[in-house]
């Protein structure tokens, strides 16, 4: 581990969009950081009229929150903190004696090569996919033009005498009618990705974090703001898909349904011999767990009824034929609950049900199967975490679960977390945290399970939208220290089909279950 690594911040002022005053806040917190001294550039905004005209509009129409760009006042994270006014020819030499680790360049500029020859790792500049980007960059909208479905972000590091490379890669949603939104995204994200990554450098040192990067192939030198033409392309654009949308919506309604077919999973994910178990037209079934016991096969599932709009857990009971027999309430609380994750521990049943509504990661235990449940404990909370699903491996207790970074969605960064107890209350981050970032594969979709492939765990994609598709990834390292995966199997909705999406896979002995997205009429 390296002693306190020295930080040099370039800023556009001591006030600053709200996504730079977040980072930071964050990075004077941090044990791991010494913020040794504060740059300003003062330099002005140069997007242009027709791009600040478009960027109000669709602020205005579409609303992203929390406001990234909303100018705060961060001198109170700054006290005692040194600060050089601009940095030019002359005043070069005032950064030496500092003796930076890093120089973070969150200004409106990006600076000459010679400026990373001050810092022992380099100069750190926030990435948008293939170009720099600075504090009012027009990040978030060469998706929309050119029809991307994935925000990519991460930080450019550019050391002397070493290629540039990018660390903290994270792959998010491209929202296809805001670009403003996509800005956000990106933006709320960096804010916490660099704080990530300075700390991995401290905790595993120069030659183990350098290992981790990635080498930067070409790439714009800076992101710039869309032409005229490109104005237009974007404006249009937007305006088809929102169209599009509400037209859908006018016409069509989506519903969460579900599939079974009989017989343990085959090795790789398909359509074939699934029947449909479809809820009556004012409700959903989702995030199905199957059990089977004394001959009887239960789903546990989540049930939304549209016009509560939060979800309920509920039993389903199947005949032999896997058809519903019996539908009932089990746990309702004041707030949302899905995904009825189920595991034994010392001999009684529990259920991890997702209770994000709740900030909270809640554990319900079973007082007469299958349909009494009690409230047991809270493992976790003051958090947005979202289907948490419990593994025992090499003697250890494993919880994957998704964790939202502030100002982003619950789909796209996975946590690890370890106790000796899957009923602890002291659960162990893991040190790679996130250990996925990246929308099509982070979010857990079902039980982790065995093959002969080894542990296998389903995750959704929803690089489309929400719960788009299904992965299957081969977990090849799990300790203390190191995750490691690959995706081997895939499963996307037909072409030309009333399925939208399909988000949660699980087995028992003799059925296997799904869950899909219909789009049916009105």
């Amino acid at each position: 581990m390296l002693e306190k690594l020295r930080i040099g911040i370039v800023l556009p002022d001591h006030k600053a969009p709200a996504w730079i005053v977040k980072t930071v806040e964050s990075l004077a917190g941090m044990d791991e950081i010494d913020i040794a001294a504060v740059i300003h550039t003062g330099s002005e905004n140069k997007t242009g009229w027709l791009y600040n005209l478009h960027f109000k509009l669709d602020s205005r129409v579409f609303r992203p929150t929390p406001n990234a760009w909303a100018e705060q006042d961060m001198s109170i994270f700054l006290k005692d903190v040194p600060v050089i006014n601009a940095i030019t020819d002359e005043t070069f030499k005032l950064l030496k004696p500092f003796q930076f680790d890093v120089i973070l360049n969150l200004s409106r500029v990006i600076y000459p090569n010679e400026l990373m020859s001050y810092a022992r790792f380099g100069v750190w500049t926030p990435y948008d996919g293939d170009s720099r980007f600075v504090s009012e960059s027009a990040v978030g909208w060469r998706e929309i033009v050119d029809d991307i479905h994935i925000l990519r972000c991460a930080v450019e590091i550019n050391r002397p005498g070493q290629p540039a490379q990018l660390a903290g890669e994270s792959f998010l949603f491209s929202d296809t009618q805001s670009f403003t939104r996509n800005q956000a995204y990106m933006l709320w994200k960096v804010s916490a990705i660099i704080p990530n990554i300075l700390k991995s450098l401290a905790h595993h040192g120069e030659t183990d974090f350098f290992s981790r990067t990635k080498l930067l192939q070409g790439g714009r030198e800076v992101n710039e703001v869309p032409s005229f033409f490109q104005s237009i392309s974007l404006f249009v654009k937007q305006g088809i898909f929102t169209v599009a949308k509400k037209l859908t919506r006018y016409f069509k309604f989506d519903q969460w349904a579900l599939l079974i077919k009989r017989g343990k999973p085959d090795l790789h994910l398909s359509w074939n011999t699934f029947e449909r178990i479809t809820p009556p037209k004012d409700r959903i079934w989702a995030d199905p767990f199957l059990v089977e016991r004394d001959g009887q096969t239960y789903l546990f599932i989540e049930e939304m009824l549209f016009k509560r709009g939060i979800g309920t857990i509920n039993l389903l009971k199947l005949n032999h034929q896997g058809q519903v027999d019996s539908n009932q309430v089990l746990i309702e609380r004041p707030y949302h609950m899905s995904y009825p994750f189920l595991f034994e521990h010392r001999g009684e049943l529990y259920m991890l049900p997702e209770t994000n509504g709740n900030n909270a990661i809640e554990v319900y235990r079973c007082v007469h199967f299958p349909d009494q449940w009690e409230f047991h404990k809270t493992l976790m909370k003051d958090l947005k975490a979202v289907d948490a699903t419990l593994l025992e491996h090499d003697g250890r207790w494993w919880m994957f679960v998704t964790i939202a970074a502030y100002g982003n969605t619950t789909w796209d960064t996975l946590h690890l977390f370890h106790a000796d107890d899957p009923l602890s209350d002291t659960w162990t981050a893991h040190p790679l945290n996130p250990v996925i970032s990246d929308i099509r594969t982070a979010r857990m979709a079902g039980r982790i399970y065995q093959n002969s492939a080894g542990l296998i765990r389903p995750s959704q994609n929803s690089s489309n939208r929400y719960g788009y598709g299904l992965n299957l990834n081969q977990i090849i390292t799990l300790t203390t220290t190191e995750y490691a995966e690959r995706q081997i199997d895939q499963l996307v909705p037909p072409p030309n089909s009333d399925v939208k999406a399909v988000h949660t896979f699980n087995y028992s002995e003799n059925w296997t279950v799904m869950d899909m997205i219909l789009r049916r009429p009105k």
